[in-house]
């Protein structure tokens, strides 16, 4: 705001003199008497950078544009129009700025349309998304409706009201499935129907043979040593096995061969026993008592499964597979002892597992 005007040397200021105008208020009046001064402050104010003021001030110095509504700024802005007296038109740039004003309305009209057009079809679709779900909700409820009164109506006891069964619906993450409403209706009833006691635990199924399907004997291949001049043959021809089991007939050969009664070279027998030699016994005595051990192993599995606790027409179908599974082992047992240089494997852990999957296993006496 101005607080001082300094005039001196302009129109009837004094040339020499300084005139002070102040101090002003927010509101200030000038009155006086013609050439007196009063319009000579109002063109200083509207051009304080002509020359002619140049020893005129303003205090403090002016920081923004003064606007100054007189004579000078009607004859700038304005002109008077010779045909009719009194009406005055805009000039030039002020045509310019009421055509732009102009487009401006224009462009804010179309957008103004625009936006409703926008508004109208958002309401629209709104109201045809608020149907589809009011139709959602009542084909779900329909759904819904005949499981009331059922054994089945506990499931939906909170679930009272469409909003809420079609939230509970959208939760529910899709699975195929092999239930049925009428299935699951009979299992409630007999749910419902059931007494509260509690009945006793089936005991664990245990079986302490599972170690034993994974010896590393069952694929080695067990054959005698090379300290005889027949071990290369025998290993040639790969019929091991059967000269072990033609020992048998020492005692009623003598020197003679048990099959074609040709004489047989010196100590003949005792060459052939240095091909099963002491090492070989004893992988022989190995693979013989792992067999009995899941012999017995299996005998006492399945005295478990005879027991009246499992007389469940649920379990003995995983018993009749669980038998034969362990039947099959051992008859490949019974290959490998009567065969040892034939690798075997038997069924495996996690086969044996799922297959006998009818009681709870204790970590410690893991089933195979």
């Amino acid at each position: 705001m101005l607080n001082r005007i300094l005039l001196r040397n302009v129109s009837s200021y004094s040339p020499t003199s300084v005139v002070s105008v102040g101090p002003l208020k927010r509101v200030s009046v000038f009155y006086g008497q013609n050439g007196t001064g009063k319009t000579t402050i109002g063109n200083y104010l509207q051009a304080p950078a002509d020359t002619k003021f140049s020893e005129c001030q303003l205090e403090p110095v002016k920081e923004r544009e003064i606007l100054v509504y007189n004579h000078s700024f009607m004859e700038k802005n304005f002109h008077e129009e010779a045909s009719q007296p009194g009406v005055f038109t805009l000039n030039e740039e002020n045509i310019e700025a009421e055509k732009a004003i102009a487009d401006a309305e224009a462009a804010i009209n179309l957008l103004t349309g625009t936006l409703d057009a926008h508004m109208m079809a958002g309401k629209e679709a709104k109201a045809a998304q608020e149907l589809a779900k009011d139709k959602l909700k009542d084909s779900i409820w329909k759904h819904k409706t005949p499981f009331d009164n059922s054994p089945l109506a506990y499931c939906f006891n909170r679930l009272n009201t469409k909003e809420r069964v079609l939230d509970a619906v959208a939760q529910v993450a899709l699975a195929p499935t092999t239930d049925t409403p009428d299935a699951l209706r009979a299992e409630a009833a007999a749910l419902h129907g059931a007494s509260d006691v509690v009945l006793p635990a089936i005991p664990s199924i245990k079986f302490t043979g599972g170690e034993i399907e994974a010896d590393l004997i069952l694929v080695e291949v067990i054959s005698g040593s090379g300290d005889s001049y027949l071990s290369a043959l025998i290993q040639e021809f790969g019929n091991s096995d059967w000269v072990k089991h033609a020992l048998k007939f020492e005692s009623h050969a003598k020197d003679q061969c048990p099959l074609c009664q040709q004489s047989l070279p010196q100590d003949f027998y005792g060459e052939v026993r240095k091909v099963f030699d002491v090492t070989y016994e004893k992988r022989l005595a190995a693979l013989n008592a792992l067999q009995q051990r899941y012999q017995g192993a299996v005998e006492q599995l399945l005295r478990q499964c005879n027991g009246p606790t499992y007389e469940i027409e649920a379990i003995q179908i995983h018993a009749v597979n669980l038998r034969a599974l362990l039947q099959r082992n051992l008859q490949i047992l019974e290959t490998k002892v009567s065969n040892p240089t034939t690798a075997v494997s038997l069924d495996s852990r996690e086969t044996l597992k799922k297959a006998s999957r009818f009681g709870e296993i204790p970590a410690s006496q893991e089933s195979n």
